[in-house]
């Protein structure tokens, strides 16, 4: 069970709760940094510096500019370096480096001198101050006998030009040299000046380009950064401890996006804490020093189209079951005959034959290819008890849900939605905490909890949560029809949103 969000104090002499859920949305959707409720204190803290180191007067004045279209870059580059962590230096896990020396660089340069194609592309993202790129350098030119015979590019990334321009100079202070010998320092680089600065050597820098790239407008528009994307596919990717920050979406994002440019049999690589990031977006992972990494050579993971939506009455201002067949985010990698079994499930349930659905769903969940396809199974078979108005079935398929994957929001979506048949809200209303805690962006579960606090009646509460719905739907086309919305569209909701308001008591 995932930890459930609680009331946070918050500065709002400063900035109320709604500028600050407006500003994490932002930031979100700029960065694809992840500041859930309780870390508003933290934002809070972060906002106030980089206001401070802005010039400005006023925390306000600084998240003005933030919320504009497109918003000041000054104002975006100064939050940038205030919300990133730029904690690096050189050989950083140094037996992850002795493991990624052993058994992917020896091998690889041998590979391609045998092939007589003496090339190789890295890409270090998330790069900050340019060790990491600098130590893959370096151990490249300890193993390649004739570096001038071979054309390498380390493509080192990160979304603050500050760090990029530290990089660019190369020259570091001891701290960046705590996990190195004296002679190591000595052998590629050189004094710099006073207070012990050290510079690296020219000839271990000219493998190396810095660029500035945002990894998330890369994942949706990578021809914005043609210049890096159209090169040769990389040997190698190091995303260490990246994208720990993103949300759950975004990091799934932009993990597709980089495994799509990986050369054959080349290997992407996380940090170990990041290893369930890319289990749940539907990667296998094997674990190495200090690490996990993901494999070119693995399948890649196919997505499951969108299921029509069943024919009911939009949601009104009582509370419904809104009730279609809606996907999981995940990634699936299972064999196509599973893959059309559950697309057959599906069809069915679409066309509400549930029992037809149901018998199909057991079938491939009691011999899954793995978890995700195992969770999807799950999400259904729940969805078909429900309409079958088997409760205790569907509340039992529900729970085993979060066994299999506590942090799959859907199950304590669907769980918030057994509970509301049974008019059970604070009990429902207790999932939906959870379910928000997971995902703040959904939509529904926001108004849901405005409604349920409104029967209730905690008004204050409901406002918070139709407020927080109505400034997602601000970021939607009015033509948008929301996820479990059963063709419930952004502009119907903000309709409903308005009156629902209105007839709170004051």
């Amino acid at each position: 069970m995932p930890c459930r969000t609680t009331d946070t104090s918050i500065n709002e002499a400063e900035l109320s709760v709604d500028e600050l859920f407006r500003v994490q949305c932002r930031i979100e959707t700029l960065l694809g940094l992840h500041f859930p409720r309780e870390r508003w204190q933290d934002l809070t803290r972060h906002l106030q510096s980089a206001t401070s180191d802005a010039g400005m007067e006023s925390c306000r004045e600084f998240v003005r500019e933030l919320l504009k279209a497109p918003p000041n870059p000054r104002i975006l580059q100064r939050l940038s370096r205030e919300l990133t962590i730029g904690e690096t230096y050189f050989k950083r896990d140094p037996q992850f480096w002795k493991h990624f020396s052993l058994h992917v660089l020896q091998p690889l340069i041998r590979q391609r001198r045998e092939q007589g194609k003496q090339s190789l592309r890295f890409w270090s993202a998330g790069c900050s101050s340019g060790e990491e790129a600098y130590t893959l350098a370096i151990l490249l030119h300890q193993h390649i006998p004739d570096p001038e015979a071979w054309e390498i590019r380390i493509e080192a990334t990160d979304l603050d030009g500050h760090f990029l321009n530290l990089a660019r100079e190369g020259v570091y202070r001891p701290w960046s040299f705590r996990q190195t010998s004296q002679q190591w320092k000595q052998n590629y680089f050189e004094p710099a000046g006073g207070h012990h600065l050290w510079k690296i050597k020219t000839t271990f820098t000219r493998w190396v380009r810095f660029s500035q790239i945002n990894l998330i407008t890369f994942a949706d528009t990578p021809y914005l950064y043609s210049n890096f994307s159209a090169g040769p596919a990389f040997d190698a990717i190091l995303c260490r401890n990246v994208l720990m920050y993103f949300s759950p979406q975004q990091a799934a994002k932009t993990l597709r996006s980089m495994r799509q440019r990986l050369s054959p049999r080349g290997i992407l690589v996380l940090s170990a804490v990041e290893s369930l990031i890319a289990q749940r977006s539907g990667f296998t992972t094997e674990n190495w020093p200090g690490s996990v990494v993901v494999r070119d050579q693995l399948p890649e993971p196919t997505e499951l189209p969108s299921i029509p939506i069943q024919a009911s009455e939009k949601t009104t201002s009582s509370i419904t079951k809104p009730c279609e067949p809606s996907v999981s985010t995940h990634k699936v990698s299972e064999a196509p005959s599973a893959l059309h079994q559950i697309e057959t499930a599906k069809a069915l349930y679409s066309r509400q034959s549930y029992q037809e659905s149901l018998d199909i769903a057991m079938n491939i969940y009691r011999n899954p290819s793995g978890l995700i396809q195992q969770t999807e199974c799950a999400i259904l078979i729940t969805r078909c008890y429900a309409n079958l108005k088997q409760w205790d079935e569907a509340e039992r398929w529900a729970r085993s849900i979060t066994r299999i994957n506590r942090l799959e929001p859907m199950a304590y979506w669907l769980l918030a939605i057994i509970d509301l048949d049974r008019e059970q809200l604070p009990e429902a209303l207790k999932w939906l905490d959870d379910l928000l805690y997971l995902q703040p962006d959904f939509i529904l579960g926001h108004y849901f909890g405005g409604l349920i606090n409104a029967r209730l009646q905690r008004s204050s509460a409901a406002r918070r949560h139709l407020r927080n719905c109505r400034n997602y739907l601000d970021q939607l086309s009015p033509d948008t029809q929301l996820p479990e919305g059963d063709g419930l569209t952004a502009d119907d909701l903000l309709h409903l949103i308005n009156q629902t308001l209105k007839d709170l008591p004051t």
